[in-house]
């Protein structure tokens, strides 16, 4: 590809097959998730410790969106984890049959309803927790602010493929 051009997209096989190349990586993110899903539980309950008592609805709704939204990050994100994994620690298994098997089961209604849920309870979520600690008062509005426009950034560099936009939004 040419300087300034993004390169070509990669299909799903050429992901999986990256991944059973490498299965170290599947391993650190597996271990990266472990340790960063009880942060985001946390971080939301934190902000929302600090805007209930003065915005007590608002936080409310933003809590359970973004509770709802990261417990569904964890628990419905492991079918392709599970197929390459599966490749890469048993050689012998067919490679076509575990995609397809995670493809399948990525396709099914767990990873639909968790993967909608997590975009919407998190992105929602975090939106109103960054309203209801802006009218709160109880940070800086600048900060409640960034918090509110964090996840819609994140969103849009998702959508543009932009991943030093991706980096503002986090």
């Amino acid at each position: 590809s040419r300087p300034g051009m993004n390169p070509a997209p990669k299909t799903p096989e050429m992901i999986f097959d990256k991944l059973v190349a490498n299965p170290g990586f599947s391993m650190i993110s597996a271990w990266i998730g472990v340790i960063l899903a009880p942060t985001c539980i946390a971080g939301v309950v934190a902000v929302g410790w600090l805007s209930r008592r003065r915005v007590p609805i608002l936080t409310t709704i933003g809590l359970i969106l973004a509770v709802i939204g990261f417990t569904c990050l964890a628990a419905g994100n492991s079918f392709g984890d599970i197929s390459t994994a599966l490749v890469a620690s048993h050689p012998e298994f067919d490679r076509t049959t575990a995609y397809a098997i995670g493809a399948g089961l990525e396709l099914g209604s767990v990873s639909n309803v968790t993967g909608t849920l997590f975009v919407f309870g998190h992105l929602i979520g975090t939106i109103l927790l960054g309203l209801a600690l802006w009218r709160s008062q109880a940070v800086s509005s600048w900060a409640a602010l960034v918090l509110a426009v964090s996840q819609p950034i994140h969103l849009a560099s998702v959508i543009l493929g932009n991943r030093p936009l991706d980096l503002v939004g986090w």
